[in-house]
């Protein structure tokens, strides 16, 4: 089996991730990122921040 770790879970390592998930469901896919959220979108923030979404 194929371990794959990605260092970085925002934007770019949970589209990395995504995508080889699609390509081979077989890999064993680790993703590390130092926050606490390991992504979020930014098209969403200003709703956010409007006080539209809830928390």
């Amino acid at each position: 089996m194929t371990h794959i770790i990605i260092v970085g879970g925002v934007a770019g390592g949970a589209t990395v991730a995504s995508q080889l998930r699609r390509l081979n469901s077989d890999y064993k896919i680790t993703v590390y990122e130092k926050d606490r959220d390991v992504t979020f979108a930014n098209c969403g923030l200003p709703y956010y921040l409007g006080g539209i979404i809830p928390d």
